[in-house]
């Protein structure tokens, strides 16, 4: 069974999903919150084996949600699932450290597939620009240059702390101001 915590600010969403995935084989919703630290709160007491998460949500917003999650001892995968362009979050969302990211807009099959492959340790993100990615670069500071190739890469953040000689904690501060720079503008008018 994969166990899946919903967390969307959204009440209809998050019945809406949680009444899907409750008839879809193999999937067990474990939950559904409305903000981050609701989510980081469930997400250490039940463990779910994959957290599908909203960008906009009160509060810290879905990638620092994500990034913080990288913290637990075992740490849920992670899909992002948002209203905003896949490719809009497509490289804040790996630095964050998700698994992939998915539009609202998705058909139910292809929000299932993509969480069953979360699940099996595979990534779901669409295709990265080179355009994109230099854009990001554009907006980071140089000495993060590197932590982005590396993340892009899907370097785990021990190993990238090791390749640069920085306390995990130092990095972890980098990245969440990567995240930051990165990070769509939240649109009041949008849907998330």
């Amino acid at each position: 069974m994969i166990r899946v915590l919903i967390v969307d600010d959204h009440p209809a969403l998050r019945t809406g999903v949680w009444s899907m995935l409750r008839v879809e084989p193999g999937f067990q919703p474990a939950g559904a919150v409305s903000d981050a630290d609701d989510a980081l709160e469930h997400a250490a007491s039940i463990r779910p084996d994959v957290m599908l998460v909203d960008y906009r949500l009160p509060g810290d917003n879905g990638l620092v949600l994500c990034h913080r999650l990288q913290e637990l001892e075992h740490a849920p995968h992670v899909l992002m699932y948002s209203a905003y362009p896949e490719a809009e979050l497509a490289v804040p969302a790996l630095i964050a450290g998700a698994d992939g990211v998915v539009s609202k807009a998705t058909a139910p099959d292809v929000l299932v597939d993509a969480i069953r492959r979360v699940a099996r340790g595979r990534t779901v993100f669409p295709a990265i620009a080179a355009e994109r990615l230099q854009a990001s670069a554009a907006r980071l500071n140089p000495e993060d240059f590197a932590i982005l190739g590396m993340r892009v890469d899907r370097t785990p953040i021990g190993e990238i702390a090791s390749t640069l000689g920085v306390e995990p904690r130092t990095l972890n501060d980098r990245l969440r101001a990567m995240i930051t720079r990165l990070a769509p503008p939240v649109r009041e008018s949008a849907p998330s």
